[in-house]
């Protein structure tokens, strides 16, 4: 328990490293309360680009691999199918949010703008109590960007065919639920009431400056900076993980003072997302245990120090920081917000990526009203399997299977012409029989991934494949009540079968 908790204090550690309690750091946090306190309902327009450089990128990758043990082959290896992607690509991601901070529920208009093309994937909900819903828009804007993406477009997924159809079952809905709280998360109304706070989240603000108040009094980051208006954060890798440490350090200096703090925050958070008394009472017994020991906590809390410090000395992980900056300016001017923030990652004299972002936020007046008509997610990935069926149907099926680890399992897998984009090739593990040293496969189950029908005659006890020019009885062993045919039974209905054993893995790929 004592680990869980020191995990639970190190997570925290992460979320919030880059503040501490200067009293620039408190400024900067007491903004961003304010920001959130001050609007009931706000409306903010923002915009980010990234800009990825894939040679940098290969190189950087390449880099890493190496650095962490890998062979050059192995390298090799990985990097293939990254071939078509060269030199300097951008994309500008604009976007507009409405949030309503009452219920916990917004909704965001995104669109994106990629090699002089532009994309709308419309319009995104999330609520609390709702849900999360997405609009038809987003399958056919993401279908569209993978399109012009696409060094090579020599495959059905990109014929003006599939499009047509593609495009025509995608706008027959507007929107597809992702998550519905009640339904798929078995949530009853009075459970969900109980995750919005009487009165708002305006406690929960105010225990988590406390939080920093109270149990980081005297650490600080010296990254934040007070400018005209607002604040400026800035800091490289070699910072970044260096305060981590500090962090750490702090919390083994100061386990009571840290607990007692974190104790106070995780009470109010508890109470406001609507736990019982006695679920807060078992974390808070929970919590008191470890604190009757707090020269073991420190311990724990040292020794994930000590593995910190190993793991940025590592050269994968040194490479990554050495070459990562950030950089984020918030300021208040009358009731507007306004954010910018730069990440770069950089490898020696190139630049790997750079994620450029700005937004304003400021009060707004309506509501978030979630679609009346949705379809499920189920539904929408059924249609496109059907799609890719059409398109892209099941040639055959591979069987592979280890008699050596002694479990009678082969895994089957349906295989197809070409590359399955959106839906999926259907997997499945069957039980296999051995009879005078061959393998039998279930004659169904490889049938079923063909789409064959198979019958069975009680009579003469055998099992047929229904064809137009009649049923064709096949040469199967009946175990328990299944019917079972080795590979090479498949010829009798026109597959092709080839079948390998290296080293103990048996495959046998049966093709139309």
């Amino acid at each position: 328990m004592r680990k869980k908790l020191a995990a639970i204090v190190c997570a925290l550690m992460c979320l919030t490293a880059f503040t501490g309690c200067s009293s620039t750091e408190l400024g900067y946090l007491q903004m961003g309360v304010d920001m959130l306190q001050s609007m009931e309902t706000s409306e903010t327009e923002g915009s980010t680009e990234i800009t990825v450089d894939f040679d940098a990128l290969k190189s950087f990758a390449g880099d890493m691999m190496l650095a962490g043990g890998m062979t050059q082959e192995d390298v090799d290896q990985m990097l293939v199918g990254m071939e078509d992607w060269q030199g300097e690509k951008t994309i500008v991601l604009d976007y507009s949010m409405m949030m309503n901070m009452d219920d916990m529920s917004y909704y965001l208009d995104l669109d994106a703008q990629y090699q002089n093309q532009q994309y709308s994937f419309g319009r995104w909900y999330y609520g609390i109590k709702d849900g999360v819903y997405v609009s038809t828009e987003t399958v056919w804007s993401v279908y569209r960007l993978m399109e012009d993406m696409a060094e090579d477009k020599d495959s059905y997924f990109f014929s003006e065919a599939f499009a047509q159809d593609l495009k025509s079952m995608v706008t027959r809905d507007k929107y597809i639920c992702l998550v519905d709280m009640q339904e798929d998360l078995g949530l009853t109304a009075e459970e969900l009431d109980a995750l919005i706070p009487t009165g708002g989240y305006q406690e929960v603000y105010t225990a988590v400056l406390d939080l920093y108040r109270n149990g980081f009094a005297d650490f600080t980051t010296d990254l934040v900076s007070a400018i005209p208006g607002g604040y400026r954060m800035e800091a490289d890798g070699a910072q970044v993980g260096q305060l981590l440490v500090s962090l750490l350090d702090y919390v083994a200096e100061h386990p009571d003072t840290v607990l007692n703090a974190l104790m106070d925050y995780f009470t109010v958070s508890m109470q406001a997302s609507g736990m019982t008394e006695e679920e807060i009472a078992e974390v808070t017994t929970m919590m008191n245990g470890e604190m009757v020991d707090m020269n073991a906590f420190s311990s724990t809390v040292l020794a994930l120090k000590t593995s910190l410090e190993a793991a940025l000395e590592e050269e994968a992980i040194a490479s990554v920081l050495n070459g990562f900056h950030y950089e984020e300016e918030l300021i208040q001017s009358g009731g507007q917000f306004r954010s910018t923030s730069n990440t770069v990652l950089e490898n020696g004299n190139d630049e790997v990526f750079r994620i450029a972002s700005s937004a304003t936020m400021q009060q707004a007046s309506g509501s978030v009203v979630f679609p009346s008509l949705s379809i499920k997610l189920e539904e929408m990935m059924t249609n496109l399997q059907a799609l890719t069926d059409q398109y892209n149907p099941v040639t055959g099926v591979s069987a592979v299977w280890y008699p050596a680890d002694g479990d009678n399992i082969a895994i089957l897998t349906e295989t197809r012409a070409e590359q399955t984009y959106w839906g999926m090739n259907n997997v499945s593990a069957a039980d296999y029989v051995v009879q005078d040293g061959r393998i039998y496969l279930p004659l169904r189950d490889i049938c079923d991934m063909l789409g064959e029908t198979v019958t069975w005659d009680s009579v003469s006890r055998t099992a047929s494949i229904v064809r137009d020019t009649g049923n064709v009885p096949m040469d199967t062993i009946l175990v328990d009540g299944t019917s079972y045919i080795g590979v090479r039974g498949m010829e009798a209905l026109g597959y092709q079968v080839n079948y390998t054993n290296a080293d103990g893995e048996h495959i046998a790929e049966i093709m139309r």
